[in-house]
């Protein structure tokens, strides 16, 4: 080994006593002696000079499947597929498997430090009468006696920004805003909520959603090591479409469950179509039909393909097609 600006020799050694990286693409190799080691991109001659040493030395097995572009290409095919099924369906199974498993004393928790986080920054306490959340709640006593096991409880907030919607917590808390109320005209579609928000708690709903979420942020940083705003960003759309489609699974189960227990009260299903309408379309909006017509269609697809509901005239006609 030469310096060539000096013609100084820098090593003489047998070749045999060298210890030769292998080649892996066009990345630097190293040579390396018991007197230290040599780095290099010429390849080619390093290639050059173990040929004629070993004339049976052939590339490095890494270095021939690199050179492969057919074989590169059914790499990242193949991994694009599993990470899409890992993504689509291995994260979800077992986060619904350790769902199931969670503790009510961590729900519980959970549910504490949420709501504690949504009242300082979402909602703002209740303006609805004593007189009318007890009366609300006299309505929805037989129902959350029906479904006991489950820990129910109902809290009333103003929604602030929020506006009029219902949330139901891991731990059994559902919770209702005064704008929902004013938007509702008969009980009975406020009990239809109810029994769509407590299939969101039967199921597990918002748990699986934390479970998968965490698998995926943690399966990122210990494949990745990389913890930085890039990989937040990486790892966001996966999971976000993910997400979406993995919500609208959820509705539609929690809609199955109400319409189930609403049928099994004997009550009308269309009040669940009433106080859909009224929360998608406005107060105005008395006609499905009606309301379709006023919305425009480019909104609508869009809302369709990025909203984390399905959309409404698909859940209603869903919830009133007979068995």
């Amino acid at each position: 080994m030469v310096n060539q600006e000096g013609d100084q020799t820098l090593l003489n050694a047998p070749l045999d006593d060298l210890k030769v990286s292998s080649r892996i693409g066009r990345t630097a190799r190293y040579l390396s002696h018991p007197e230290g080691k040599f780095e290099t991109t010429d390849n080619d001659t390093i290639d050059a000079i173990v040929a004629a040493h070993n004339p049976g030395t052939r590339a490095g097995l890494a270095h021939r499947l690199e050179s492969h572009k057919r074989f590169i290409l059914l790499t990242l095919v193949g991994v694009a597929v599993f990470v899409w099924a890992l993504v689509m369906h291995g994260i979800p199974w077992g986060a619904r498997q350790v769902a199931f498993q969670v503790p009510h004393a961590v729900t519980q928790q959970l549910t504490r430090e949420t709501l504690a986080l949504m009242d300082r920054g979402v909602f703002n306490e209740s303006q609805l009468s004593s007189t009318r959340q007890a009366e609300i709640m006299a309505h929805f006593a037989p129902t959350l006696e029906r479904y006991g096991d489950l820990n129910l409880q109902v809290v009333f907030r103003d929604g602030g920004r929020l506006g009029a919607n219902a949330l139901a917590f891991p731990d059994g808390t559902v919770l209702f805003t005064d704008q929902l109320i004013t938007l509702s005209q008969h009980d009975d579609e406020l009990l239809a909520i109810l029994a769509h928000e407590i299939g969101h708690v039967h199921y597990r709903h918002g748990l699986q959603s934390v479970i998968r979420g965490s698998i995926m942020g943690i399966a990122w940083v210990l494949v990745t090591g990389d913890t930085s705003a890039t990989a937040e960003l990486l790892l966001s759309a996966p999971l976000i479409f993910s997400e979406l489609a993995y919500s609208r699974k959820f509705e539609f189960e929690a809609d199955a469950f109400a319409r189930h227990y609403l049928l099994e009260r004997g009550l009308d299903l269309t009040h669940f179509e009433r106080i859909m309408m009224r929360l998608t379309y406005g107060s105005g909006c008395t006609e499905l039909a009606q309301c379709l017509e006023a919305e425009k269609e480019d909104d609508r697809i869009l809302n369709q393909y990025l909203s984390t509901h399905p959309p409404t005239p698909e859940r209603i006609r869903a919830f009133l097609a007979e068995d």
